[in-house]
């Protein structure tokens, strides 16, 4: 996880709060990629374990490639 406190300018809530859906996200992908490796792992799985929808621009600007 990482400490907003500790990046050297304090983050408005709207921003502590996009970074901790990204963390999110990319802590859902990477669970998935130990379990069932790269590969195997489809973006709508990534975004069901994290919890948000397929059409979520936190999903829809990421990519596998």
């Amino acid at each position: 996880m990482i400490d907003v406190h500790r990046m050297g300018t304090k983050m408005n809530r709207r921003d502590r709060q996009v970074l901790g859906r990204r963390t999110e996200i990319m802590s859902a992908a990477l669970r998935l990629f130990e379990t069932k490796g790269y590969l195997e792992t489809s973006m709508e799985e990534i975004a069901e374990s994290a919890d948000v929808a397929r059409g979520d621009d936190f999903i829809t600007g990421l990519n596998k490639e």
